[in-house]
C-alpha cells in the first residue's frame, strides 16, 4: 500500500532516518534547500525509503510555525491559551504540537524560542518539525488529533503573541555590569554634555531608529534600530543612572555591555566615537580647538582587558583515573625510554575512547569519540603511546580499530569508517592539520580534512552521509560513526597555529590538548608484555554488544549510562555555573564558545571515566567521582586553552588583523565610515591602534577630503 501523507500543498517536506530526527540522515548538509512540496518528490522519496520519517520546514516557504510543550508547565501555560485553536495539531511521544500561519512579525526570531517547557519554532526555513506518520525514537507514532485536511491554519492568537513577548523579555533582560564608556573631562566636552542634557532620551532614541520594547517602572527597555521583536538590546535607567546600557552586539555602532550617557550616545552614533567632534557639533558657544587633544586609551574608566591566569601544569591527582586508563597509562611508563605520565594518560584515553564507541552512551547521548592532542617536544617520548595502543589493539583482536598514521584526505577518513565505523587515527607532527583549523598558509584539502573531522566527531550520535555528489552510487552514510583521534605535536606548532578567531570553530573546543612539562629522565624499561588483565578488559569491551539481532552491528542501540542522582546534581551545578557567565542577550565573547563546549565535555569524560571504572556492562551508571574528576580535567583544559591563546598567539593575531585591514585598504581609498563597516569584527579601540601602526610603518596613508557639509578622514595605500 502507497504510504501517504496529510498536509497542506504549499507545505515543503523533508526525509530523514526512520526513527530520526535528524533531515540530514537522508537528504545530507543541505536538507532544506532539498525541501520540496512536489507531490511527485515525495512520492519518490517514500517509495526509495518507505519507513522514512517526515518533516515540515518551519518559517516563510512553508508559511507555518509549530508551537509546543514538552512538560507539565508547559502544557499548564499553553492549553489555555491555544486549547480552542481550530488549527492542524498533532501529538509526538510527549509534547502537543499546534501549527500556525507564519507572520512577517517572526522574521527577526530565532529559529526556535524555548522557556517554562514551552517551545516556539519559527524555523525561518532552516529548521523543521517531524509530523505524522513518523515514529519516534522511542517507539512512539506521531499522530493527527486535527489533521490538516480538516482545516486551515490560522494565526497565532494575540494574547498567545503577548505571551511570547513577555517570555522572551523575561528570559533576555540581562544583569551584568556594564563598562561606562567615559571621555575626558574638558570645558568643551562638560559644556556639550550639558546642552544636550535638556533633550529627552526617548527623542534621542526614537529619531535613531530605536523602538521600545517595554517599560518597568523607571526602567525601560528598548530593540535596536530594524528589530521589533525578541530579546531587548538596551536598557535606559537600567542601573538607576540615567544611561542607555547596551547588551546587544547587534546594535553597532553601540558596544556590548557598554553604557552610555546622552553625550556618548550621540558620539557614538553620529561622529564615530570622536568626542572632539561631536562637542564641536553640539555645542552651541566658539571655543578654540587648537590646543584640545583626546586620546581614549588613557582614560582611567575604560575596561582593561586582563590577562587570564595560567592554571599551571596539568593537575597530578588526575593523571590516573581508576580502572583501564590507569592500568594502561601505567603499563606505558613502565615500558618506556622517558616516561611521560601526561603522554600516558593521553594514549590510555584515547584507547578507551575508540573501543567504547557505539557501545555505550550518556543520558544527554553523548559519545566517548575523543580528539586528544599529546603536546612536548620533539623526543620526549611522544611515540610510546601510540605504539601500546597500537601492541593492545592487535593483540586483542581489534586492529580493525586502528586507522592509518596519516590521513591524506577527506575521503580517505570516510573510506576508514566506512570500512569500519569506529577507528582511532594516531596521528604524528600533525602541524598541516592544525594550520587548517587556524585557516592560514594552510592548503585547501587540509581545511577540507578539518571540516569532515569535525562532521564526523559531532555525528558519532547520528546517522553521517557524505557531500553531495553527481554520481548518485558515490553517496553512503555512516550510522554513528566513532572518528576518534590521538594526535601529537610540538607545543609551539599548537598554540602558534591557534588564535582568538579560531575559537569561534567547534573543531577547536573538540580538542583535548595535554602538554608536558619538558624532557624526562631517562629510564631502562621494563620488557614485559601486555598485562592479561589489560588485554582481558579490552576483549570484553571489543566483544560487547549493546544490543542483538540482523542489524546490531550495522545499527547499534548503544547502552546508557545514566548519572547517580549525587552525579546529575554536580554536573548540573556545573552547567548552571557556567550558563551564569555567559551573557544573555546574544552577545557573546570568543572564550564563550570554549566554556560552552566544556559541559559536554565533562559529560564525556566523565562517560569515560565510568567505562574505565566500571568496565562494559548493560547496567552501567556515572557516579560523582567521575563527575568530580571530569570537570576538573574540563575547566584545566578550558583555562588553559585560552591562557595559552591569550599569552602565546596574541602577537600572531594582532600581525593578521593587521595585514587583513591593509589588504582592505589597498584595494581601493576608503573613508572612515566604509572602513568601519569592513571591519566589523574589530573593536573600536583596536580599529585605531592598527590604523596608527600602518600609517606610522608607512604602509598607507590618510588625508581629509571635503564634502558639502563637513570634512571626511580618507585612508589609503601609501604609494
Amino acid at each position: 500500500m502507497e504510504r501517504t501523507v496529510d498536509r497542506k500543498d504549499q507545505w515543503k517536506l523533508v526525509v530523514m532516518a526512520h526513527m530520526s530526527k535528524n533531515p540530514g540522515s537522508l537528504l545530507g548538509a543541505g536538507w532544506h534547500k532539498a525541501a520540496t512540496s512536489n507531490e511527485s518528490e515525495i512520492k519518490q522519496w517514500l517509495k526509495r525509503w518507505p519507513n522514512a520519517n517526515i518533516g515540515v520546514l518551519l518559517g516563510p516557504s512553508s508559511g507555518i510555525i509549530d508551537v509546543e510543550y514538552d512538560s507539565d508547565e508547559g502544557r499548564e501555560i499553553l492549553e489555555p491559551l491555544l486549547a480552542e485553536c481550530k488549527t492542524p495539531t498533532y501529538k509526538s511521544s510527549k509534547s502537543v504540537h499546534r501549527l500556525f500561519a507564519w507572520e512577517d512579525c517572526y522574521k527577526d526570531q530565532k529559529a526556535k524560542f524555548g522557556y517554562k517547557g514551552t517551545e516556539w519554532r519559527f524555523g525561518l526555513d532552516k529548521a523543521q518539525s517531524v509530523i505524522p506518520p513518523s515514529r519516534h525514537e522511542s517507539g512512539v507514532y506521531y499522530e493527527w488529533i486535527i489533521p490538516p485536511s480538516e482545516c486551515d491554519v490560522i494565526a497565532l492568537p494575540d494574547n498567545a503573541k503577548k505571551l511570547l513577548l513577555d517570555m522572551q523579555l523575561d528570559i533576555h533582560i540581562p544583569t551584568v555590569k556594564a563598562v561606562v564608556q567615559a571621555y575626558p573631562s574638558t570645558s568643551l566636552i562638560n559644556s556639550a554634555r550639558m546642552f544636550i542634557a535638556s533633550t529627552s532620551w526617548s527623542e534621542l532614541l526614537l529619531q535613531r531608529g530605536w523602538t521600545l520594547a517595554k517599560q518597568i517602572g523607571d526602567v525601560s527597555h528598548w530593540w535596536r534600530p530594524g528589530k521589533n521583536i525578541g530579546s531587548i538590546s538596551a536598557s535606559l535607567n537600567y542601573d538607576n543612572s540615567d544611561r542607555l546600557t547596551v547588551f546587544s552586539t547587534e546594535a553597532r555602532p553601540l558596544e556590548a555591555e557598554r553604557s552610555y550617557d546622552k553625550f556618548a550616545f550621540i558620539c557614538a552614533c553620529d561622529y564615530n566615537n570622536d568626542p572632539v567632534q561631536c562637542a564641536k557639533a553640539i555645542n552651541p558657544i566658539e571655543y578654540d580647538f587648537s590646543n584640545i587633544r583626546f586620546s581614549v586609551e588613557n582614560d582611567d574608566d575604560l575596561e582593561v582587558e586582563k590577562l587570564p591566569d595560567d592554571p599551571g601544569q596539568f593537575p597530578t591527582d588526575c593523571l590516573f583515573p581508576p580502572g583501564l586508563i590507569s592500568r594502561v597509562s601505567l603499563y606505558t611508563l613502565e615500558t618506556s625510554d622517558e616516561p611521560q605520565p601526561i603522554l600516558a594518560l593521553a594514549g590510555a584515553m584515547s584507547l578507551l575512547s575508540v573501543i567504547t564507541g557505539r557501545k555505550i552512551r550518556n543520558e544527554r547521548n553523548n559519545r566517548t569519540n575523543l580528539f586528544v592532542l599529546g603536546l612536548g617536544p620533539s623526543g620526549c617520548g611522544k611515540e610510546r603511546p601510540r605504539n601500546v595502543n597500537t601492541e593492545i589493539l592487535t593483540l586483542s583482536g581489534g586492529s580493525q580499530y586502528l586507522g592509518p598514521i596519516a590521513v591524506g584526505s577527506g575521503h580517505g577518513i570516510e573510506a576508514q569508517l566506512r570500512e569500519w565505523p569506529a577507528k582511532l587515527f594516531q596521528l604524528d607532527e600533525i602541524g598541516d592539520l592544525l594550520k587548517a583549523i587556524k585557516k592560514e598558509r594552510s592548503s585547501g584539502h587540509m581545511e577540507i580534512i578539518v571540516q569532515k573531522l569535525k562532521m564526523l566527531m559531532t555525528s558519532s550520535h547520528t546517522i553521517y552521509s557524505n557531500s553531495a555528489v553527481s554520481d548518485a552510487k558515490m553517496f553512503f552514510t555512516i550510522d554513528q560513526p566513532h572518528c576518534c583521534i590521538f594526535g601529537t605535536a610540538t607545543p609551539e606548532k599548537f598554540w602558534a597555529n591557534l588564535s582568538l578567531d579560531s575559537v569561534e570553530d567547534g573543531f577547536l573546543g573538540r580538542i583535548i590538548p595535554l602538554e608536558v612539562s619538558g624532557y624526562a629522565k631517562t629510564q631502562h624499561p621494563l620488557s614485559i608484555s601486555v598485562p592479561e588483565d589489560i588485554l582481558d578488559n579490552v576483549k570484553e569491551w571489543l566483544s560487547f554488544t549493546p544490543n542483538t539481532g540482523n542489524l546490531a552491528s550495522q545499527s547499534p542501540e548503544p547502552v546508557i549510562y545514566r548519572m547517580t542522582q549525587t552525579a546529575y546534581d554536580r554536573h548540573k551545578k556545573y552547567c548552571d555555573a557556567i550558563d551564569n557567565k555567559i551573557p544573555k542577550d546574544g552577545s557573546h565573547r570568543n572564550t564563550d564558545g570554549l566554556w560552552k563546549r566544556a559541559r559536554g565535555r565533562a559529560a564525556s569524560l566523565a562517560l569515560l571515566f565510568s567505562a574505565s571504572r566500571v568496565g562494559p556492562s548493560k547496567n552501567g551508571f556515572i557516579d560523582l567521582c567521575d563527575v568530580e574528576l571530569a570537570i576538573k580535567i574540563a575547566n584545566w583544559i578550558t583555562r588553559k586553552t585560552i591562557y595559552k591563546i591569550a599569552t602565546q598567539s596574541s602577537e600572531n593575531q594582532w600581525e593578521a588583523d593587521c595585514q587583513r585591514v591593509y589588504n582592505i585598504i589597498k584595494q581601493g581609498q576608503l573613508g572612515l565610515s566604509a572602513l568601519v563597516a569592513k571591519t566589523r569584527w574589530l573593536r573600536s579601540r583596536d580599529r585605531r591602534e592598527i590604523l596608527e601602526t600602518l600609517i606610522s610603518s608607512g604602509r598607507i596613508e590618510s588625508f581629509e577630503e571635503s564634502t558639502k557639509t563637513k570634512k571626511r578622514l580618507i585612508y589609503r595605500k601609501k604609494a
